[in-house]
């Protein structure tokens, strides 16, 4: 009876990245955030937290010693960097902001697999389908999903020479998280250049 009634919670990796899938569709109306790390070799590593609501999104990076936060707003980006202690303004084509949801649809032309799990998380391998002819997609992605959230803890990938590591994935933004405010920064240079 045991082994009956817990095979009734068992789940495949297909159901498991179908639900984390739907969860990840909420952020179309509540907004996401993430975290975005690059392992490059020479450069070294690059981390991005990004958040989006709608058509706002904002991006702190840091890499090399070096800070600077983006904000987008439709087809205005505003950039500080503290180092030089200055908001550039920018027109920017829409095309430019028109930032996908990098977590989804992430596992589409891949094989799925569970290659573990613990109390609260599965563990995934993402092996790239033959029938996937997109040069850029990773041969194979490691996928960690929260059995709480269904939400990605981690997702790792190796692209030619750079190591992708994508984590901290919230469903929920604020607007005042996306939105640049110009009174958080006096005395700051401001150079429009729309």
């Amino acid at each position: 009876m045991v082994a009956l009634s817990s095979g009734v919670f068992a789940q495949t990796a297909q159901e498991i990245v179908e639900r984390m899938d739907q969860e990840i569709n909420k952020g179309e109306t509540l907004g996401t955030a993430l975290t975005m790390t690059m392992k490059m070799p020479i450069i070294g590593e690059i981390s991005t937290r990004i958040w989006t609501l709608g058509d706002k999104s904002k991006a702190e990076m840091e890499g090399k010693g070096e800070k600077s936060t983006v904000w987008y707003d439709k087809d205005v980006s505003w950039t500080y960097t503290p180092k030089d202690n200055e908001i550039v303004i920018k027109k920017v084509e829409s095309e430019e902001n028109q930032e996908k949801d990098l977590a989804s649809g992430v596992t589409e032309g891949y094989k799925v697999s569970i290659t573990g799990e613990t109390a609260d998380r599965w563990i995934l391998k993402c092996k790239k389908l033959r029938s996937n002819d997109d040069k850029g997609d990773p041969k194979r992605m490691d996928l960690i999903v929260s059995k709480k959230t269904y939400l990605p803890i981690s997702l790792n990938a190796k692209a030619s020479i750079i190591k992708i590591t994508l984590s901290d994935y919230v469903i929920g933004v604020s607007p005042e998280e996306v939105a640049f405010d110009p009174s958080a920064f006096p005395g700051v240079k401001i150079t429009d250049q729309r």
